[in-house]
């Protein structure tokens, strides 16, 4: 048994047991270092820290659903140039120097490659044509009379 609550702030499953489940739909921007050494066939691994900062273990404490994330139901459509390989979460308690209390965090690991499909044909095709033009101009042999 158990009692749903929501709103337009998001969707709560509360079970008899205790245990409450938050769900709401976000969209999140977060930062992640690029590695261009092997572009554009390059692939890269974003961290992701879910947490409080604020509340410690002792009044909440997060855990992930599922080790392996399931992305499949992530719509690729709207991103050309990425495709998901893997995502994995795990949890991690940290305790810092200002407070007596653990904080709880969880940490989500993006894995991705780079389509190259659209540098191909726009930036290294151009480029080796271009290059293959010049040398052969470089080599044809040069007339005075037209």
């Amino acid at each position: 048994m158990h009692d749903d609550i929501g709103g337009s702030a998001g969707y709560a499953i509360v079970e008899h047991t205790g245990n409450v489940r938050f769900m709401r739909h976000t969209v999140d921007v977060t930062p992640c270092g690029v590695d261009l050494r092997n572009f554009p066939f390059d692939e890269q691994f974003c961290l992701l820290k879910i947490g409080s900062v604020n509340v410690g273990i002792n009044v909440i404490d997060i855990h992930p659903a599922k080790k392996k994330i399931d992305f499949e139901v992530l719509d690729s459509r709207f991103n050309q140039e990425w495709k998901l390989a893997d995502m994995f979460a795990k949890k991690r308690v940290r305790k810092y120097a200002c407070c007596d209390e653990e904080f709880p965090h969880i940490i989500i690991t993006v894995h991705m490659f780079r389509i190259p499909k659209f540098y191909i044909f726009s930036l290294l095709a151009p480029s080796l044509l271009i290059c293959f033009v010049s040398v052969i101009g470089l080599f044809s042999p040069s007339s005075s009379t037209g």
